[in-house]
């Protein structure tokens, strides 16, 4: 249990970071879509050059102390926000606490050693992430207008603790059974993906897909702002995000007991470009923001199916002793992607204008849902590893 306590806080922390950041950039910076953009590369820039070193780092060592250290970091760091005065200044402080949270999120794997409980593990931290979009952003919204800026970021070192109290208290948590194993090298971790049919198609689909999402994903902020929302819309994608992303996670769960992952994975490609599709081809002033709130409730059920499918899928085709490694070496490729493409989909957004970078996004991923469907591991298991 308290385990699922700290996952809940670092999620928490993450969410409140996405508004507090997106806050103090849109809307009392005055960011521009090239800001923007940039700032959306930021979350992904430390997870390229991080996520593989946490990875190989994790799967030799006990995971408890060092996310004690690092959720006590992440406590420290996150008032300087409030002396922030430049666009330039919020990158650095964004670039270091996602190097803090690569490392959260690439040992959170390693809480799960009974693999006959993956399925639980997912589907339980998916409801963990998207309950989690739905009500902190609001709770951030709220005390942003109410009592201002210092409560968010009150709020946001409060969540750091508890998962720093909750860490040193799991005393159930004990990996050393699978610390002696041979670590995987960049080298091998191709060659086992490669070999996996149904991981291999599962990791090439889920960067692909990437490629599309993120060219537009940091744009939806800037989208509401276009249409006439204000600052609370922030809180209000977010939370919409994980309201779709619980519903997702069920439909994901549900799926997977007959379905392989790869299928379900494919599922949430073609959810998210009917989604992107609407927002990108519709007349913004013939249509009610309602709407377009209901695209991104769209968006957030593909999240949900996207997180658990891959997830899972992951998790049944890779050694328990070699999963840090595993995931951060994927997360490294997709970080490349999420590291370029929003500033490309800022640009784009400035040259060509938002809605049309909607659709590029839409258009890219049908492409990926097409490439998907003709291959022939589609319906493919992945492969479970040798004991």
């Amino acid at each position: 249990m308290k385990k699922y306590i700290a996952i809940c806080s670092s999620e928490m922390d993450t969410y409140s970071d996405y508004a507090l950041f997106s806050i103090v950039s849109i809307f009392i910076l005055n960011a521009s879509t090239y800001e923007v953009g940039f700032l959306g590369a930021c979350y992904a820039i430390p997870f390229y050059f991080l996520s593989a070193r946490y990875g190989r780092y994790f799967d030799k060592t006990d995971v408890r102390p060092s996310r004690a250290v690092l959720f006590f970091i992440c406590a420290l760091c996150t008032p300087t926000i409030l002396f922030i005065d430049s666009m330039l200044a919020i990158y650095g402080l964004l670039l270091f606490k996602v190097s803090l949270r690569v490392g959260l999120s690439t040992s959170i794997p390693k809480l799960n050693e009974n693999k006959e409980e993956s399925k639980q593990f997912y589907e339980v931290t998916g409801y963990i992430l998207n309950l989690s979009r739905i009500g902190v952003p609001l709770v951030v919204i709220t005390l942003y207008d109410q009592y201002g800026l210092s409560y968010v970021v009150g709020m946001s070192v409060f969540f750091s603790f508890l998962g720093l109290v909750t860490t040193l208290a799991d005393s159930a948590y004990k990996p050393e059974s699978s610390l002696n194993e041979r670590l995987l090298e960049g080298a091998s971790v191709r060659d086992l993906i490669r070999k996996n049919r149904g991981l291999f198609l599962l990791t090439l689909t889920y960067i692909m897909s990437s490629i599309s999402f993120y060219l537009s994903n940091d744009m939806l902020s800037v989208f509401f702002r276009y249409i006439g929302e204000e600052e609370s819309s922030i809180g209000y994608i977010i939370t919409i995000l994980g309201v779709g992303g619980v519903i997702g996670t069920k439909v994901a769960s549900a799926t997977l007991k007959k379905i392989p992952p790869i299928s379900v994975f494919t599922l949430s490609i073609l959810t998210n470009a009917s989604s992107f599709a609407v927002l990108g081809l519709t007349d913004t002033e013939s249509t009610a923001a309602l709407f377009y709130y209901g695209s991104i409730f769209v968006t957030g059920i593909a999240s949900g199916i996207a997180f658990v499918s891959l997830k899972l899928g992951i998790r049944r085709a890779v050694k328990f002793s070699q999963l840090a490694t595993v995931t951060g070496y994927i997360q490294k490729i997709a970080a490349l992607v999420a590291m370029s493409l929003p500033i490309l989909g800022g640009v784009t957004s400035g040259v060509w204008g938002i809605q049309n970078t909607f659709t590029i996004t839409a258009v890219l991923l049908g492409g990926v849902f097409i490439y998907a469907l003709r291959q022939k591991d589609i319906k493919t298991p992945v492969k479970e590893p040798q004991a």
